[in-house]
Order: C-alpha cells, then structure tokens, then sequence
C-alpha cells in the first residue's frame, strides 16, 4: 500500500517482496490484489503480508481471494492445488529473515543473519546496515571501490570504519549483489 509520500517505506518494501514471489509464482495480479484487500479487511491492517497473523491464516485469505477472481473470470495457474502453491510461496522463504514485535514486522535481515546486515526503520532510515556498528553497507562499498577492490581494500576498509573484515565482506558481496540486479 503505497503511502502517498513519494518514499517507499519499510513495509511498503517487505509487502513489494511478496508480491513478487507470488508474481513469480504465476499467481494473477489480480488474486494478489484481492488477497490483499481480503487480508486488510480481516486484519484491519495496511500491510497483511508482514503481519504474522497473515502467515497463520493467509490460506484461508487467499482462498477466498482466489473464488473472488474465478468468479471473474481470472485464470489460475494451478487449479487443482492452488492452496498448496500458497504454502508454498509464503513457507518458509518469505518469512525468513523478518523479525516481529507481536506481530508486526520490525527488522529484515536480507542475508543469512550470521552476515548482520540488517534493514532496521529505526536506525539509518531503513537502510541496509551492519548490525552491530550501524554502518551502511553502501558506505562500506563504495571505501572497498575507491582502495582499489582487493584483500587490501578490505582490510584499509575494515581499519577506516572499525568494522570486522568479515562484515566488510559481507557488504561488499550484498551491495555487488544490488548493482548486479540494478543491470
């Protein structure tokens, strides 16, 4: 649910992560849709997908959302198991990484955890950081580039922004990583 500011927020960019695994799943635009404004109903919530509420009853929304589209005439992709492929879209992937406070998502960790690059609302903006010193990743990258992208740049970057080589490592490989899907 885009907020109507121009900026896309942290749980505008957690709902965007599952509409596209659904999208990539071969469910309609139109089911996400309707699975979307049946979940807020239900939940009385702007964003269903990263309440965990949703994760325990999603399959009964989105089955409704699923009759609602037949009904109109939208073509599914998997008829006979349509339930199946919602489990397995939403278990387990989607929800790992994401952290709750009750039931609202508070902190995404976009890598495996041991990586502590954490996207946390509360500090930096929502931007990807280490964990542990609140660097921004991007900041760690673009010191590892401008040292000359090697060990050494690793470790004049670990020095520069005392964070541990291994952290510096681990941002380097997930800000590569975003340039690389940026092209």
């Amino acid at each position: 649910m885009y907020n109507g500011t121009g900026i896309i927020g942290f749980q505008d960019l957690l709902e965007v992560r599952f509409v596209r695994a659904f999208i990539r799943h071969g469910i309609p635009l139109i089911v996400i849709r309707k699975c979307l404004e049946s979940a807020r109903s239900i939940y009385g919530v702007a964003y269903p997908f990263t309440n965990l509420q949703f994760k325990t009853d999603g399959k009964t929304t989105f089955g409704e959302a699923l009759k609602e589209a037949e009904s109109e005439g939208a073509s599914l992709v998997d008829l006979k198991n349509r339930q199946n492929v919602f489990r397995d879209i939403i278990t387990p992937s989607l929800y790992t990484g994401i952290e709750y406070n009750g039931t609202q998502a508070t902190k995404w960790y976009p890598t495996p955890k041991r990586e502590r690059i954490v996207l946390d609302p509360s500090r930096q903006f929502g931007s990807p950081i280490i964990e542990d010193t609140g660097t921004p990743t991007d900041v760690l990258y673009a010191s590892y580039l401008a040292e000359g992208e090697n060990e050494d740049a690793i470790v004049t970057t670990s020095a520069i922004y005392d964070v541990p080589h291994r952290f510096v490592r681990s941002a380097v490989q997930f800000e590569a990583g975003l340039q690389q899907r940026a092209h």
